[in-house]
């Protein structure tokens, strides 16, 4: 067994897809891993491919030329899954795209497009969500401010949606689980910032007048709902739980520091 391992991004992802692609011993033989899942095997060899610009852009134009469009969409989006074992489905999802074309999409009864699909949809359900779900606040001077805790790494696809949205604002949306965030400046263009510096939540700091707007919005939220008619199942349904610490009307107090 040939076994490719690769950082959790959508460039390395991909660089070893299509290294994966050249072995000569076929898919049945080589598996695609993240960096850090699993343990060593054995008997296995262990490779890792070139990843460059270079090998991206040649990667991107095949699947684009040969397969199509759609489905280095798809692959794109399931590169952003929670799933450890994504970078071997797209492998394969690969594999079967070069051999039949763009037809894949469709061809649901096998696995590896199955499994893509699932993986596309989890992710576009959940950014959906938070496009909706997301609470921003003002830090200090004309810095808006958002966080989230997704289970899928959709903070791309929220800053894509936010960029048209707020394009005339500064603002930045900070990830807790993988501690990062997107920053755009006003008129500009946003960018991924990597948080490694614990010093980051000095410099930020909530603006007094921005807590009262938010302690008087709790209050509207609270004292607008109509007790007879609470449904607690129902509000599960279309509001998680697991959004709800982020939400400004369901935090108590003042709204957690960055």
């Amino acid at each position: 067994m040939v076994i490719y391992t690769c950082k959790d991004t959508f460039s390395d992802i991909l660089c070893s897809a299509f290294g994966a692609l050249g072995e000569e011993t076929g898919p049945e033989h080589v598996r695609l891993e993240l960096e850090g899942i699993g343990d060593m095997e054995l008997f296995a060899v262990y490779r890792q491919a070139e990843v460059s610009d270079t090998v991206f852009r040649e990667a991107v134009s095949q699947i684009c030329r040969k397969i199509s469009p759609a489905v280095y969409e798809k692959v794109y989006l399931a590169s952003l899954s929670r799933e450890t074992d994504k970078a071997d489905w797209i492998y394969r999802f690969l594999v079967s795209g070069f051999q039949y074309g763009s037809a894949v999409m469709e061809m649901l009864h096998l696995e590896e497009v199955s499994r893509i699909m699932k993986m596309c949809r989890f992710v576009q359900n959940e950014s959906h969500l938070l496009t909706g779900f997301l609470r921003f606040a003002q830090a200090g001077g004309d810095l808006l401010i958002g966080r989230i805790g997704p289970k899928n790494d959709v903070l791309p696809l929220l800053a894509w949606h936010f960029s048209d949205r707020l394009a005339g604002e500064n603002w930045m949306i900070y990830d807790e689980h993988r501690k990062k965030a997107v920053l755009h400046p006003a008129g500009g263009r946003w960018f991924v910032l990597n948080k490694e510096d614990e010093a980051w939540q000095e410099k930020l700091s909530w603006k007094t007048d921005e807590e009262e707007y938010q302690a008087l919005w709790r209050t509207f939220h609270e004292t607008a709902a109509i007790p007879e008619r609470a449904n607690a199942l129902c509000q599960r349904t279309h509001l998680p739980l697991r959004y709800r610490p982020y939400m400004t009307e369901f935090q108590k107090g003042n709204p957690r520091g960055i």
